[in-house]
């Protein structure tokens, strides 16, 4: 038996469940945390959201400590649980894929969700994503899997850009709370910044030259240009990176200007 291979096509089967309940929720214009627009929340798809979280869970808890869980399928299962937590679509509308109009029409959604839980589940997810991305054998975090480092990202900055936009004002006990990062192992601090807010949520820059740098998730440019090494640092210094590789990294450094741009970075 392979199991790193029916590991694979186990990740990749969920996929299709995912895209089911994402496409059900844009019908009837509802998220799993928030109530649909006529008020009441959908039910069915609420009860149907928490069991595919759960399936995920309970297939991560068993599958932790295998050793045939390679970077690969870490990264791929914290991308299909980030993408429970988070919608593509209303982050790309929010980033500016169809126009200012349909960015504006989006941004309140997205205040609702980075107020939530669910939001601080999506980041640590992507930062998850960013951890196992830096694990990759050299040369080899292209194609899908660089995709997947670009929609973590964007989940980042969107996170990043939203929550800085509610809180213009930070207070001095917000930057003297303890660091919590997300890139690291699960903790009971890491469950207190998702279920609470508490904490002070960093992530880690690939190291270079013994140089270890940091960037808080509420500081989106910093965030980017993290995402953007990890992206680089896979690749063997000098060599021309892949065309969609280097396309995602200019996509990724357009964000974090923009962040820039607005004053949240």
């Amino acid at each position: 038996l392979d199991v790193q291979y029916s590991i694979s096509i186990f990740l990749h089967g969920f996929w299709a469940l995912i895209l089911e309940y994402r496409q059900l929720s844009s019908v009837h214009k509802t998220r799993s945390y928030a109530n649909s627009l006529g008020g009441n929340p959908n039910l069915l798809l609420d009860s149907r959201h928490q069991e595919l979280v759960k399936d995920l869970q309970s297939f991560q808890l068993i599958a932790s400590g295998w050793r045939d869980m390679s970077p690969r399928e870490h990264l791929l299962l914290n991308l299909l649980m980030m993408n429970l937590h988070v919608s593509l679509d209303d982050m790309q509308l929010f980033s500016g894929k169809e126009g200012e109009d349909q960015a504006r029409r989006i941004y309140p959604v997205l205040q609702q969700w980075a107020t939530s839980s669910e939001s601080r589940s999506a980041v640590w997810c992507a930062a998850q994503v960013l951890r196992y991305a830096r694990y990759f054998p050299q040369d080899h975090l292209k194609d899908f899997y660089a995709v997947a480092v670009h929609h973590a990202a964007l989940t980042l900055w969107t996170y990043g850009v939203v929550v800085r936009a509610l809180r213009r004002q930070r207070t001095a006990s917000q930057h003297q709370s303890e660091a919590i990062y997300l890139d690291g192992s699960d903790s009971i601090a890491i469950q207190r910044f998702i279920g609470f807010d508490q904490g002070r949520p960093l992530i880690n820059a690939p190291a270079v030259r013994g140089m270890v740098r940091e960037a808080s998730i509420h500081d989106p440019r910093a965030c980017m240009e993290i995402a953007q090494d990890v992206l680089r640092s896979n690749f063997t210094r000098g060599q021309e990176l892949p065309p969609l590789v280097e396309n995602l990294c200019q996509i990724i450094q357009q964000l974090g200007a923009a962040a820039w741009a607005v004053g949240l970075g």
